[in-house]
């Protein structure tokens, strides 16, 4: 009897811990946008544009994936909206960078940082 009641113990310790790791996996990319976001403030500052726009390219990758999740997520359509939206100023300010106008890529930076904000305050968790 013991044996009938270990095995849906394991398979529900083993599904929660599968939720486990899938929110930690969020977690990690979402902390690896941040710091790579805080990298791209540096390097536009610094008006380097190969590292800028390795960084764009990083973001965008990731936002990819964010916006997958939510538009998958089906609760959350606002949220698969803002990634959308942050991956079409990254595309700006890439194309700003391409024309060497760092100051305009700044300012649309502003905008990218804003709308992360915006999802992180519905979102992000504590």
């Amino acid at each position: 009897m013991k044996k009938i009641f270990a095995i849906p113990g394991l398979a529900a310790l083993g599904w929660l811990s599968l939720g486990w790791a899938a929110s930690e996996f969020d977690m990690d990319l979402m902390q690896t946008v941040e710091d790579t976001a805080k990298d791209l403030v540096s390097n536009l500052s610094l008006a380097d544009g190969p590292a800028a726009k390795a960084n764009i390219a990083d973001l965008d990758a990731m936002l990819a994936q964010v916006e997958d999740h939510y538009a998958q997520k089906g609760d959350a359509a606002d949220a698969a909206a803002i990634a959308h939206d942050g991956r079409s100023l990254l595309g700006d300010i890439g194309r700003f960078v391409e024309a060497g106008d760092f100051d305009a890529a700044n300012a649309k930076n502003s905008e990218f940082s804003k709308t992360c904000k915006s999802c992180h305050k519905v979102y992000k968790k504590s």
